[in-house]
């Protein structure tokens, strides 16, 4: 059969391009550059055992794959591991952590190369890293747990299995569903990388700050407990509120409407009486204490008299001290006691002589000021005045017609 030029020619490119590509997938399959030492670096891991490592085995760095394991060896009381890493990725080896991990319970051993840091130094072709970070063994483990469970007595650990069982029974949708939520989740951190890298970084100060407030945590829980605790102690008292609070407010609603007409004034002169009791407060207290003593004294007055009598003693006292009349009106000008009619008055309305005069000791011009202790004067103006009570004058005899 004879070809012509223009098959041949298509014959031999269709050939070219076949050995090309099978070479180059192969080539790249067998990973043949790496094998050749071309794009990887040497570094050696020293391990105080294999820790089930074998050559082969996935080496990531922050979880990516960076390279695998080439083989091993002992090196007296150590096992040393080579692994072949992309030079193209740069890794930090200052205070770089090298972990064995098992991607599976039943082994698939893993280095992970975990850096301290993003800046270099960064790890290079016949560097060294040590480690003693290796998982534990299954027979240790299982020896382990085997000690665990003697201590634990038959009878209990039997209810154990007995409620963990009836505990996940015909739960295995939910656990399903659990195990594909988090499934999704670490596919999320795969494609957010970055972020997730940064989150777990910065974690680390957030928890420092936890750890620091640990003793304001343990006194919040600590209330949080007591709280719940009393209601729980007053649980029929709480029910009966939360059962009883709507017609509460009910009738508190009710209420309120009633009395919106005349509560602003009621507040207002409440307010009023606030600002004289801020200011006489001490005044009050001390009534507060006086009073028991004086009503006792009071009781003592009718002691032993006989029923609906009392014991009083009465001395006829005249002008000793004569009366005051300094700050009161003259008796000229006194009106009719039998006139009501309210008028206005510029007299003080006390006795406004001296304040060591003897006469009418005890009245407004000797009351101590709150505000400032020490001064006294009949009302808040004069105790808050500089020049403070001003007497009006002497306190002249009586029929002296001087005021």
């Amino acid at each position: 059969m004879l070809l012509s030029k223009f098959v041949r020619y298509q014959l031999i490119a269709f050939a070219v391009i076949t050995l090309v590509s099978v070479g180059w997938i192969v080539s790249q399959y067998l990973r043949v550059p790496s094998m050749l030492g071309v794009g990887r670096n040497t570094v050696e891991l020293i391990l105080p055992s294999g820790g089930g490592l074998y050559p082969k085995s996935n080496v990531t760095y922050r979880g990516i794959h960076v390279g695998v394991v080439d083989g091993m060896r002992i090196d007296g009381d150590a096992v040393v591991v080579t692994m072949y890493l992309e030079d193209d990725i740069d890794i930090p080896k200052t205070n770089l952590r090298a972990e064995v991990h098992s991607r599976s319970a039943i082994g698939e051993q893993y280095i992970e190369l975990l850096p301290q840091t993003d800046d270099g130094p960064y790890l290079d072709d016949g560097d060294t890293i040590v480690s003693n970070a290796v998982p534990t063994s299954t027979a240790q483990l299982v020896a382990t747990l085997d000690t665990a469970l003697q201590d634990v007595p038959r009878a209990d650990l039997q209810t154990l299995i007995d409620e963990s069982g009836e505990a996940f029974r015909n739960s295995g949708n939910d656990i399903q569903q659990i195990l594909d939520g988090l499934d999704d989740f670490l596919d999320e951190s795969q494609k957010n990388l970055e972020p997730t890298l940064q989150l777990i970084d910065n974690a680390g100060p957030l928890l420092d700050t936890q750890i620091e407030s640990a003793g304001a945590i343990r006194a919040w829980t600590g209330y949080l407990g007591s709280i719940t605790t009393s209601v729980a102690v007053n649980d029929d008292h709480v029910r009966g509120l939360l059962v009883n609070g709507a017609a509460a407010g009910a009738e508190g609603t009710d209420l309120f409407n009633r009395i919106a007409p005349t509560l602003p004034t009621t507040l207002t002169n409440l307010n009023s009486i606030a600002d004289v009791l801020r200011i006489y407060h001490m005044s009050l207290e001390q009534i507060l204490v006086v009073y028991p003593a004086m009503a006792a004294a009071i009781q003592s007055v009718v002691a032993g008299s006989e029923p609906g009598m009392g014991n009083l003693d009465f001395n006829l006292g005249v002008n000793a001290p004569p009366p005051c009349i300094t700050g009161y009106l003259p008796p000229d000008q006194r009106r009719s006691a039998a006139d009501a009619a309210p008028i206005e008055t510029q007299a003080p309305g006390y006795c406004a002589i001296a304040q060591d005069d003897p006469s009418v000791v005890r009245g407004a011009r000797n009351f101590p000021c709150m505000e400032n202790p020490g001064r006294r004067a009949p009302d808040v103006d004069a105790c808050r005045d500089q020049d403070g009570y001003v007497p009006l004058g002497t306190n002249p005899p009586i029929g002296s017609g001087v005021n």
